[in-house]
């Protein structure tokens, strides 16, 4: 997701596809207020900064291991999304070639 437009950036090999429509924008109407489109990793961090184990922490990553392997990270209390949005797709990281996701499978991971 682009931090600056909230627009959904297509990636190689999304785990989810892109959406067929401005669902901000529908549900805006519906609810007649603001909505905030964010990373599914972002909302996670958000509510362990808010209310669980990192509440009252400034600093941290939180690990998210689901369809793929993301992240959330704090930095003097704001959630830090990367200059092009995707900074925290850790599936996506190579090393030698591969993806991280890749490598884990090679070692025996189970995909989920």
């Amino acid at each position: 997701m682009d931090p600056a437009s909230g627009q959904i950036l297509g990636l190689p090999t999304l785990t989810f596809p892109e959406e067929p429509a401005d669902l901000g924008a529908l549900l805006c109407e519906v609810c007649g207020g603001p909505v905030y489109r964010d990373h599914d990793e972002n909302w996670a961090t958000l509510a362990e900064q808010r209310q669980g184990i990192a509440h009252g922490i400034d600093d941290f990553i939180m690990v998210y291991l689901g369809p793929g392997i993301g992240a959330g990270l704090v930095i003097s209390g704001v959630v830090q999304r990367g200059w092009h949005g995707a900074a925290k797709e850790l599936s996506y990281l190579r090393s030698g070639g591969k993806t991280l996701i890749g490598q884990l499978l090679e070692y025996g991971a189970s995909p989920p």
